[in-house]
């Protein structure tokens, strides 16, 4: 991926503007059909390994103050990729470590740390067996 941000003409010693970078789009655009194929690669697990989670957070708070759209979606689907990633961790963040962060991420990760604890709640219900009732264990 390193070659691709190198073909785009991506600065990856900076994350000031990284997103509004008028080649950021072609990357982001290439990312999903070049790795369709890589388990678990997603764009935003390739940022972290290059900028810390402050880093991509000051980014995607960047691109949603921008007056471009099309800036404005990518930061948009990076943020939902960065949310959805923690409430994969063990343990998962909570909201208000995720607010400690940034506000504005704090405001948007409820409801999808509050989805996710029920679709935990649901798997962990589906996968208890109940053993059938016999004289021997009534």
């Amino acid at each position: 991926m390193k070659v691709a941000f190198q073909k785009y003409e991506l600065n990856m010693e900076k994350s000031d503007d990284l997103i509004s970078s008028r080649n950021f789009k072609f990357w982001f655009d290439f990312f999903p059909d070049a790795y369709k194929h890589t388990r678990g690669a997603t764009r935003t697990k390739f940022l972290q390994k290059k900028f810390d989670e402050m880093q991509v957070i000051k980014m995607v708070e960047s691109a949603s103050k921008s007056e471009k759209a099309d800036v404005k979606k990518m930061g948009d689907s990076v943020a939902l990729e960065l949310m959805k990633e923690w409430t994969k961790l063990k343990p998962i963040k909570t909201p208000e470590e995720v607010t400690g962060l940034s506000k504005l991420f704090g405001e948007l990760y409820g409801p999808i740390y509050t989805k996710a604890l029920a679709e935990a709640a649901k798997k962990a219900d589906k996968s208890h067996v109940k053993l059938p009732r016999t004289a021997s264990n009534l």
